[in-house]
């Protein structure tokens, strides 16, 4: 009861933001000192009036140290139907961060990303930013809120040969819920407008609830939503994508 309690929570909270991938919900928290991986894989097969196989392989790698700490994401998703690619997306991140105050720290990161449900033929991105613990107070909770602000340049390119090179103000908003040792609750929205057209923004909103099975192992659901208000090609303004699958830790 309490977990089907917990996943209509996490649905209502999605609203109506459509998203792909969201960095700032891969980052983690309270890591002890030094490096640490993460490794999942999940394989869909269905054979009957369709037969298909998807496979996902995800991996990262974080580092923490007391001066400075960060993470390295890697995500490839591939699907086929009989002969035919159905499914063809990866995604790359990098990130550096470094404290400058209890509730300050400064931040850099760098991108690369493709997607053939979005007709992505590539992505590119950098920048940086500030990034702030805003004080709530949640007696009994282990409860964390962030609010970042930051600048990058974005490099886009469709299969159609369509491009685009913009500079983009980037901020979001993180809230991380840890409860009875075993359930965790991350979601994040950024707002990414273009700075020289405030009427052409992306919103992603990201919503992941995991529980721990054991010291190596837990199981996850995962929600990614995506808005668009000028996109090109005809494409939809609105995507969405659900995930399920286990997660290894080492």
């Amino acid at each position: 009861m309490f977990l089907r309690i917990s996943l209509i929570f996490v649905l209502l909270l999605t609203g109506p933001l459509l998203a792909q991938v969201n960095t700032e919900s891969l980052r983690k928290h309270d890591l002890e000192n030094g490096f640490h991986n993460d490794f999942s894989f999940k394989f869909n097969y269905s054979n009957g009036n369709t037969e298909y196989q998807k496979y996902n392989a995800d991996y990262r790698l974080d580092y923490q140290f007391p001066n400075w700490n960060g993470f390295f994401v890697g995500k490839l998703n591939k699907g086929f139907k009989q002969t035919d690619t159905i499914l063809n997306k990866g995604f790359f991140h990098f990130r550096l961060l470094r404290p400058i105050s209890t509730k300050i720290s400064v931040e850099g990161f760098a991108q690369y990303n493709f997607d053939d449900f979005i007709n992505m033929d590539k992505r590119y991105l950098f920048g940086s930013g500030i990034r702030y613990l805003l004080p709530f107070n949640a007696d009994g909770y282990d409860f964390t809120a962030y609010l970042g602000l930051g600048i990058m340049h974005e490099y886009e390119r469709l299969n159609s040969h369509f491009e685009t090179n913009y500079i983009r103000i980037t901020n979001y908003l993180t809230v991380v819920w840890s409860f009875f040792d075993r359930y965790k609750y991350t979601s994040t929205s950024y707002i990414q407008p273009y700075i020289n057209n405030m009427g052409d923004y992306r919103i992603f909103s990201d919503h992941t609830f995991s529980i721990k099975i054991n010291d190596w192992l837990s199981t996850f659901f995962e929600i990614n939503l995506r808005q668009d208000s000028l996109p090109p090609d005809n494409l939809k303004k609105h995507t969405f994508t659900f995930t399920n699958g286990l997660s290894f830790h080492f």
